[in-house]
């Protein structure tokens, strides 16, 4: 019977055993060394350290309390791959791991994962690789890395390298970037400053939009004309792929490449040009260190107003330089051009007749302008369109180009046209009637030059004043090679002073009292005109005397003009006391050229 009882009680012990095996208890464990730890429950452990930890199997640790846990060269491994996991309590200090499909799920509180030999201070979790490391951190979806979906850190160069780039996601060199269109990512405006796109975004099938800041409005670039990233800022900026910028835009019709600038409703500067060099006094209009803008001339009308500034007066504020790329260039192209139109109906077409192209002023008062015609006008007063005064340089009238006075409303009607040539200079017409000739030896100098002037003088008594009865006064020089056609001496105020009894008056050349030019005649009785009478004619001028209807008194150099006043007196002795008198000269020239 003994002998029953005990084969019963090792068959009950036997079935237990196998039946219904212990589960494993760890808790309370501190300070050991080569631990391993298979299958069953880990709970309760706290502060707890060792060397050469392995953990493997169906592990479930649930409100366990890892403080101070150092697992040493020890592993941890395949724990998500059995379905155990670490769950609820405290994981906190985990050093030097090695960790294969770990699965921590509502850990109450996970202070620092730290993965190398130095902890980072304040850091939630540290990756740290040794001097050799390759790559640091590699992320492959499909299980293969660098062929196509592979992210990888290499810690070398402190970079990210993605695969081919046809995902739609992911970081790039510490910011994002989103590929693959349609697809839009959108980020906080703040992490604006993360975009580093490089040349691995390389085709245009691959890109979208990005945006920072709050979704946008309106359409955007799908595919872009050149690989690159379509960056949109909160609808004030625009990036395009091609290199357009929008500011406060996002499209442009006319434009498929460029800048474009929308300020919206503000009338001020839409671009201003600053330079930390410049210290420009005009600061009524522009800040002081501003030496160009670009604004609207009207709020609503529009127009541009480009204002440049100097400092000094000795720079421009606006130079224009034009450059031809050739050394001979087409003549009739010019190396700056101006083109003014005008608009209908949306279409444009040149300006009518009277209508100004072209203005210069000088500050409010203008001095040119250019009418559609083709007239250019010389203000000499103002022009409000109404009121006028200047020259007019007319190149279309009745097919001739004339030179004339214009004037309306106040302008005066008696404006003179005077055409001053410098020094010896002479007024020049190239037209010609007569036909050039030509041949060997044949030069033609001068196919019909304008060299008829007349020579207007006013004298008056003060002139003649003298120590005697008798002054000559030189009134004009004649060039070489000038003829005298005619003379005129018109004297409007007879001449008369103290004691004077008589006055005569002659013109004539080289010197004092000669009259080759007019002859003697009586200016005190009262004001005269002579030289419209052969008989008032000096020795040289009259119609017998004259060669070829003129007297040219040298061909080869100068010749002076005198006009001569002789006096008698009763007890006066000198033309001092002379009080009255006045005489004009008219010469009319011809100077051979």
């Amino acid at each position: 019977m003994k002998k029953l009882i005990g084969i019963f009680i090792s068959l009950l012990i036997a079935v237990n055993v196998y039946a219904f095996p212990p589960t494993p208890l760890v808790s309370g464990l501190t300070n050991a060394s080569n631990v391993a730890i298979t299958g069953g429950n880990i709970t309760g452990i706290t502060n707890f350290s060792t060397a050469n930890l392995t953990v493997s199997g169906a592990v479930n640790a649930t409100g366990a309390t890892w403080t101070g846990f150092n697992v040493g060269t020890g592993t941890v491994g395949n724990l998500s791959s059995t379905n155990a996991n670490i769950t609820g309590g405290n994981l906190t200090g985990i050093i030097n791991g090695s960790f294969t499909d770990l699965t921590v799920s509502s850990v109450a509180n996970v202070t620092r994962l730290e993965m190398g030999t130095t902890a980072a201070a304040n850091a939630m979790v540290t990756i740290k690789g040794t001097a050799n490391d390759s790559i640091l951190v590699s992320l492959s979806p499909k299980g293969t890395e660098s062929t196509g979906n592979s992210m990888e850190w290499y810690r070398a160069t402190d970079s990210v390298k993605v695969g081919a780039i046809n995902k739609n996601g992911g970081i790039y060199n510490g910011g994002w970037y989103i590929a693959k269109a349609p697809s839009s990512l959108f980020v906080a405006p703040t992490w604006a400053s993360m975009m580093d796109l490089q040349s691995d975004l390389t085709t245009s099938s691959n890109v979208a939009t990005l945006v920072v800041g709050s979704e946008p409005t309106g359409s955007y670039e799908a595919n872009p004309l050149i690989a690159g990233l379509d960056y949109q800022l909160n609808n004030t900026f625009r990036l395009m792929p091609n290199g357009s910028i929008f500011i406060n835009d996002n499209t442009n019709t006319t434009s498929v490449q460029g800048i474009t600038v929308n300020q919206g409703g503000n009338d001020d500067n839409i671009i201003t040009l600053k330079s930390s060099d410049v210290a420009q006094p005009t600061t009524e209009y522009e800040e002081v260190d501003t030496y160009m803008s670009i604004r609207k001339i009207n709020s609503s009308d529009g127009g541009v107003l480009i204002r440049g500034l100097s400092d000094t007066g000795l720079t421009s504020g606006i130079l224009f330089q034009g450059y031809l790329g050739a050394s001979d260039p087409t003549d009739y192209i010019p190396a700056i051009s101006f083109v003014a139109r005008k608009n209908i109906r949306a279409t444009v077409q040149a300006l009518a007749a009277t209508e100004t192209i072209l203005n210069i002023k000088n500050h409010s008062t203008e001095y040119l302008s250019i009418l559609g015609d083709g007239k250019v006008n010389f203000w000499k007063t103002a022009n409000d369109g109404t009121n006028y005064e200047g020259l007019q340089i007319d190149p279309a009238t009745a097919g001739n180009m004339q030179i004339k006075y214009i004037t309306g409303g106040s302008g005066t009607d008696d404006g003179d046209i005077t055409l001053t040539p410098a020094g010896t200079g002479q007024l020049k017409n190239t037209a010609s009637v007569i036909t050039s000739g030509s041949g060997t030896g044949i030069t033609v100098n001068h196919t019909g030059a304008v060299i008829q002037q007349v020579y207007k003088v006013t004298t008056t008594y003060t002139a003649y004043t003298d120590s005697d009865l008798t002054k000559g006064i030189v009134i004009a020089t004649l060039p070489a090679k000038t003829r005298l056609v005619a003379a005129y001496a018109d004297t409007t105020v007879a001449y008369a002073g103290t004691d004077i009894t008589a006055a005569t008056l002659e013109v004539g050349v080289t010197a004092e009292g000669a009259a080759e030019i007019l002859a003697v005649h009586n200016v005190f009785a009262a004001p005269i005109v002579v030289g419209d009478l052969d008989a008032d004619m000096g020795t040289a001028m009259t119609r017998a005397a004259k060669e070829q209807g003129a007297y040219m008194p040298s061909w080869t150099g100068t010749t002076a003009v005198y006009a001569t006043i002789d006096a008698t007196t009763g007890a006066a002795t000198t033309l001092a006391s002379l009080t009255a008198g006045s005489t004009t000269f008219y010469l009319l020239t011809e100077k051979l050229p």
